[in-house]
């Protein structure tokens, strides 16, 4: 996974959205992976604040590439 961190202010109340990496595209122009979501795609996506990394098991693999519509 890729993780986005989104959110807060200077580290605080931040949220961490894994990311599949077929959600993501590569743009050489900006030397870096480029993705096209919005901050209500991110709602209700499967996150975690800092100091709470979930447990990279199946379920939670399921839930992110289903909530992302990508095959896990």
């Amino acid at each position: 996974y890729a993780v986005l961190s989104f959110g807060g202010l200077l580290g605080m109340g931040e949220k961490f959205y894994p990311l599949p990496w077929e959600v993501l595209t590569y743009d050489t122009d900006k030397g870096g992976y480029a993705v096209d979501l919005d901050k209500e795609r991110l709602q209700g996506a499967p996150s975690y604040e800092r100091g709470q990394e979930p447990t990279y098991d199946r379920d939670f693999g399921e839930r992110v590439h289903g909530h992302y519509g990508v095959t896990y």
